[in-house]
């Protein structure tokens, strides 16, 4: 049986649906190019139907509401937003094919593009876009940055029991298993730092406006929740950025735990 996550929500299945709304937006056919250099692609079934503005709108609404930004666009279409037109400009291009390529792009997009910039009109957006281009543009245009594990962990609040008290000991032993899990999952690749992120708060990655409530780690003391026997795995509730650890007296063990949690856990709810 599944366990219902608490009542409060302060933003997580919204961070989460918005996350997902940008890798939907990301990956469909109004997009083409390499995954994170992406320029707009005429499909004529978006267009008939709006879903530019659409697309526009909702980049808009997860930027201002605590979403990930898209950080998938091409530089050209960056500079197309910022200024209406491409930089450099069509005529600072000297090969003629190559010119003549990008006029044909340019023109092909001119409709979906003027509906995607609509779209982003929304809750001023665009208009902050092009007032200050150089803060956006790490937000629309892909730059390698990834999560470290100090970064994540200093992203945490550790919510420790008070000294001298034996769930004080309980905790500290796995604030270190916390820690040496984080060493390790930076070790094993950048995407299994964001799945971690991703299950404490259902953003994979820090939103531009942050954490509202700054993220917890509790941890799960006997006695103290409504379990027939001592939790095995981490417990996750996104909707207050909260990760509460089982007390293992193993680092083997938590990381197995918290391995198999990561792993078969998907959407909302208590894991």
């Amino acid at each position: 049986m599944g366990r219902q996550e608490e009542g409060i929500d302060l933003g997580g299945p919204r961070r989460e649906y918005l996350r997902l709304l940008m890798e939907t937006i990301a990956g469909s056919p109004m997009f083409e190019g390499k995954e994170n250099c992406k320029s707009l692609a005429l499909d004529s079934t978006a267009l008939r139907e709006d879903r530019y503005y659409l697309a526009g709108r909702a980049i808009a609404v997860s930027l201002v509401h605590g979403g990930p930004p898209p950080t998938v666009l091409s530089p050209t279409i960056f500079s197309l937003l910022v200024k209406g037109s491409a930089n450099p400009a069509l005529e600072e291009i000297a090969d003629p094919e190559l010119l003549n390529k990008v006029r044909k792009v340019v023109h092909r997009v001119q409709g979906p593009f003027q509906r995607f910039c609509e779209g982003m009109k929304t809750l001023g957006v665009l208009d902050a876009v092009r007032k200050h281009p150089d803060s956006f543009k790490p937000l629309f245009c892909y730059e390698e940055h990834l999560l470290s594990a100090d970064q994540m962990d200093n992203l945490f609040i550790i919510q420790l029991s008070p000294e001298g008290s034996n769930k004080r000991t309980a905790g500290e032993r796995v604030v270190t298993y916390w820690r040496d899990y984080l060493q390790d999952a930076e070790e094993e690749g950048p995407t299994k730092v964001q799945k971690i992120l991703a299950f404490a708060t259902g953003a994979s990655v820090v939103p531009p406006i942050g954490f509202s409530p700054t993220p917890s780690v509790k941890f799960i003391h006997n006695g103290e929740d409504d379990f027939a026997s001592t939790p095995l795995f981490p417990i996750a509730s996104t909707c207050v950025n909260c990760i509460r650890l089982p007390l293992h007296v193993s680092y083997e063990v938590f990381k197995d735990k918290f391995d198999f949690a990561l792993g078969n856990t998907y959407g909302f709810g208590r894991s």
